[in-house]
């Protein structure tokens, strides 16, 4: 432009709880040619926290309706090819609680509905019945986590567009919260589709202790496998992670002596000038 090259893009960090930040990485674009199968045309969205997945959708050729939680009759829903809930809809509206029967019967009757994360903060216990969902603060968020393909041939993988590994990139941003341990009466209320890798660095063993093998946490979308039982667990044979102190037992006689030596000051003191 006027002789000049420009390559970089204009990056804004911007948030209430951080200062203002600019970013000025080399600029570039993503060109994707896909030969993409949609399935059905009338979609339902729930907006949620805010994300940009509606307008996603369009550009798909979907012709989106957004809901409110009086929309959730079994007339209006009766209309719609799927449903999807936006990013933490749970956390930031009220009105979804009181109407999800509705959604639930939309679902036994072969409805599709498609619900995105959400977090602990100001969810109720029972958030999501009849499911039984509850969430943990377990998560992986290393964008070059290893995601593995549980059930490649599932229908959720495979229709309309076939997912396999070669579609996974390494600037996809993975993040997996734990949801929930507990099943239906009737069995299994879910499967697992996706397994992300977190390896876990567990710190070294003294050398009078028994040896021990990092551990690799596997973590599913449904719930966590966690090999190596009680890897994370500190033992009385590893050294303190504090300046100065070689065991365990040095670092709890240092506390104790300081302790009885604060009470014998504030004892002292007492004494003078009582």
């Amino acid at each position: 432009m006027n002789g000049r090259r420009f390559d970089q893009e204009r990056v804004e960090v911007r948030y209430d709880h951080l200062p203002l930040e600019i970013l000025q990485p080399p600029a570039h674009a993503r060109a994707v040619v896909l030969d993409l199968a949609t399935r059905g045309r009338h979609v339902g969205y729930l907006p949620g926290a805010g994300d940009d997945v509606a307008a996603a959708l369009e550009e798909m050729g979907y012709e989106i309706t957004s809901l409110t939680g009086a929309d959730l009759t079994p007339e209006r829903l009766s209309r719609l090819d799927a449903v999807v809930i936006g990013i933490r809809a749970f956390n930031v509206r009220t009105d979804l609680a009181e109407n999800l029967p509705a959604l639930f019967a939309y679902v036994e009757t072969g409805g599709t509905v498609i619900a995105q994360y959400n977090t602990l903060d100001g969810l109720p216990e029972n958030w999501l019945p009849p499911f039984q969902l509850r969430l943990s603060r377990d998560r992986v968020t290393d964008e070059h986590a290893t995601v593995t393909i549980l059930a490649p041939a599932h229908p959720v993988l495979t229709t309309p567009n076939r997912i396999t590994a070669a579609d996974d990139g390494p600037r996809v941003r993975r993040s997996r919260r734990e949801a929930a341990h507990e099943r239906r009466a009737r069995g299994a209320a879910r499967q697992g589709l996706l397994r992300l890798h977190l390896l876990v660095m567990v710190p070294p063993a003294s050398r009078s202790g028994p040896g021990r093998v990092s551990a690799v946490r596997e973590s599913r979308l449904a719930r966590q496998v966690t090999l190596s039982p009680g890897a994370d667990e500190r033992t009385a044979s590893e050294p303190p992670e504090v300046p100065g102190f070689r065991t365990w037992r040095g670092l709890y006689v240092f506390v104790f002596g300081w302790f009885v030596l604060v009470v014998i000051l504030l004892t002292a003191f007492t004494v003078i000038f009582s």
